[in-house]
Order: C-alpha cells, then structure tokens, then sequence
C-alpha cells in the first residue's frame, strides 16, 4: 500500500512539472479529467492508509495537486471568457 501511495506522489510531481512547462497534455479535457481521477483517488488512499510519513507526503502532493487543478481550470474559464 506504501508503494502505490509513493506511485501516486511521484504522479503528481511528474504533474507539477507538467503544470510548470505548460504541457499541452495536461490542459486538455482528457488530461484534466485523468488529473481529477488521480485526485480522488489519492484522496482514497489516504483515507485508506496508516498514518505515517508516507501518508502525509501523499497529502500535501495532493492537496498542492489540486490547487493547481482549480487553478487551472480558473484559468481556462478566463480565457474562454476573453475569446
């Protein structure tokens, strides 16, 4: 179970870096879409957990993941906006 919960974390900083070079697979609708899944089930794990370290790695990744996500699709209602 450690294992997945690390899997997860490295996900979301393979996202952050995705976020921060602007890739264009992320800010498409399927890439948002397998980013809120990926959320939601970290968000599981947690709850499924033992408390230790491992767990709250896995919730500030998530937890920082998420803000990006809201962000982003903040973001992506403006510019539509502005189109």
């Amino acid at each position: 179970m450690k294992l997945i919960c690390w899997i997860f974390a490295l996900c979301h900083i393979v996202i952050f870096i995705g976020w921060v070079r602007n890739s264009p697979h992320l800010f498409n609708r399927w890439g948002i879409t397998v980013w809120a899944i990926l959320i939601i089930t970290s968000l599981f794990m947690q709850y499924v957990t033992k408390k230790g370290i491992t767990t709250k790695t896995l919730a500030i990744s998530t937890y920082t993941t998420a803000f990006l996500l809201f962000l982003t699709i903040a973001i992506q209602i403006t510019i539509d906006y502005m189109l």
